[in-house]
């Protein structure tokens, strides 16, 4: 029986040899080579191993636990309130995640609808690669009663058991299927930066001439301030530091305008898309019977809404406070990273 579990590994080592020598091969330096065959590959083995036993059960728990809440919410028709929430989310953040906002409505209109369909895609392919690497966890083929995976594992086989994950994964999958995928929602993240870099060319444009109209006489009250606080052999990296510098601050003044103005914009168009929001909500419950076109309540409550609403992100610095910079922590990253997107 033994010799079965050893034909039962050899697989997936042969699996991971053969990527390492397909990949390897294509490399003529030794270095190289070497780097990919004995930390490359093992890193992305043990990578997508985390992915597929950790990541991807995690994403499935908190799916089932976000269908479960939405189910019990049913008897108060939570659709029908999106409108008035994404109205909320746009009058008190518009201005502090002005590209990430942008992005999302840009997202929409070039890219959601081949990016939806990649994403349910990769989710199936998902699925099929955690129940092969269920069925795999409870393989017994030497029969004694105690999983494959587990003997190697408490014989301390972790890299093992992470080449024979990796196999079992790599069957489950369909690669083109997964690869079609990527390329879609790639291509519509490509899509949203050319939007974006199109919609704040203004921005970058202001912030470059801003730059360009300090920059000399920033130099000559700051050049030999600067050479005479730094030895000689430093002299040749001052003026190049002082340009760029007045660059960054000149394009961080612009995005700061261009932060107002859509801070200002978003806290008018979110505070009328909430109020409109609760009165369609309102309707269809059958508590207020109340057409939007037929009365100025929407408008007054949707003023009163953009005011606090630019008013909060003024005061916090169209930053966030305690504890919102915690939670709101990923969105703040996203937001981070279109900004030097769109910048780059």
């Amino acid at each position: 029986m033994p010799p079965k579990a050893k034909a039962e590994t050899a697989p997936s080592d042969g699996a991971a040899a053969g990527a390492a020598a397909k990949l390897s091969g294509l490399v003529s330096n030794p270095q190289l080579k070497e780097f990919i065959e004995k930390k490359l590959i093992p890193f992305l083995i043990l990578v997508s191993e985390f992915v597929a036993v950790n990541v991807v059960p995690f994403a499935l728990r908190c799916s089932a636990a976000a269908q479960k809440g939405w189910t019990a919410l049913q008897p108060y028709h939570p659709e029908h309130m999106v409108e008035a929430l994404v109205g909320f989310i746009i009058c008190f953040f518009g201005g502090t995640f002005l590209t990430l906002i942008a992005a999302i409505e840009a997202y929409r209109m070039v890219g959601w609808t081949a990016s939806l369909k990649a994403g349910r895609v990769l989710w199936k392919n998902a699925e099929l690669a955690i129940a092969a690497s269920k069925a795999d966890d409870s393989e017994d083929l030497d029969g004694d009663g105690q999983s494959d995976v587990k003997q190697l594992l408490d014989a301390g086989k972790v890299k093992e058991v992470a080449r024979r994950k990796m196999s079992v994964v790599m069957i489950a999958v369909n690669p083109e299927e997964v690869a079609d995928a990527l390329v879609a929602v790639n291509s519509g993240f490509m899509a949203v930066v050319a939007t974006l870099k199109l919609e704040f060319a203004k921005a970058i444009t202001l912030g470059n001439a801003i730059g360009d109209t300090i920059e000399p006489t920033v130099l000559r009250f700051t050049e030999p301030v600067a050479k005479a606080a730094v030895p000689e052999p430093y002299h040749k990296w001052v003026r190049p530091t002082i340009k760029y510098s007045c660059k960054g601050f000149a394009v961080s003044i612009a995005w700061t305008i261009q932060r107002v103005i859509s801070a200002f914009h978003s806290a008018i168009r979110g505070g009328l898309m909430c109020s409109r929001g609760v009165l369609h909500y309102l309707g269809k419950v059958g508590v207020l019977k109340l057409d939007d076109k037929d009365t100025y309540l929407d408008e007054i409550v949707g003023f009163v809404l953009a005011f606090l609403g630019f008013s909060v992100q003024f005061q916090w610095g169209f930053s966030l406070p305690f504890p919102l910079n915690l939670l709101l922590l990923p969105f703040s990253i996203l937001e981070w990273l279109l900004m030097w997107s769109v910048n780059s």
